[in-house]
């Protein structure tokens, strides 16, 4: 994780390709992370050769589709790069929302809407952030989620991620006390992003159950 970027050089030679590649991925990322400028598109160029068939250009679109070994290697980077953000923040007692996490965030939907990761990536790093992190501070990760909703709902990224949306609000809502104001004030807003995404029509979003 971080501290991948300070392995020795002795070790990056013993290292298989994969190994180097997603490392050398990985730092990219991170830099961006870690930088101070807007997460978009022109944010990406750096990441420019950073797999044999990564190819971005100055306005860091890609110039060819990445293969879906590649693809896959972004989001398995984005969700490393997540994990370390997590838990960064929880030995420094911020807040999550308060640490890299939201960048990781913004950076995780770019690349999704671009197709450098899969379409669904975004929501896949959502998921995995949502499983190692408290209802507290899920509470302030579901706030950016409601902030891009517009983005997630868009068609390429949709069709991708939306299975994956539902068993991650699924999930979420299982962890939320029926008697506890707070809980419940969550359940409302998880319901309320559900009906927004989900048309009526879609059987995977209703309760068939009743529950």
């Amino acid at each position: 994780r971080g501290g991948d970027r300070f392995v020795g050089r002795s070790h990056i030679r013993t290292m298989s390709v994969f190994e180097r590649q997603r490392l050398e991925l990985e730092t990219r990322l991170v830099s961006i992370v870690e930088g101070t400028g807007l997460v978009n598109a022109h944010a990406l160029f750096s990441l420019n050769g950073a797999l044999d068939d990564l190819r971005l250009d100055e306005h860091g679109l890609p110039i060819d589709p990445p293969g879906s070994d590649t693809r896959g290697l972004v989001e398995h980077a984005l969700c490393r790069i997540a994990h370390d953000a997590v838990g960064k923040a929880g030995v420094t007692n911020h807040g999550v929302m308060d640490s890299t996490l939201p960048r990781v965030l913004d950076l995780a939907l770019v690349l999704s809407e671009l197709g450098i990761s899969d379409h669904g990536s975004v929501f896949v790093v959502v998921q995995q952030v949502f499983e190692t992190t408290s209802l507290n501070e899920c509470g302030l990760v579901f706030g950016w989620v409601e902030s891009v909703r517009g983005r997630l709902s868009a068609d390429h990224c949709w069709k991708r991620g939306k299975l994956t949306m539902l068993r991650t609000c699924n999930e979420l809502q299982k962890r939320l006390s029926v008697g506890k104001l707070a809980d419940v004030v969550f359940k409302g807003r998880v319901a309320c992003l559900l009906s927004a995404l989900y048309p009526l029509s879609e059987r995977s979003a209703l309760n068939i159950s009743g529950a």
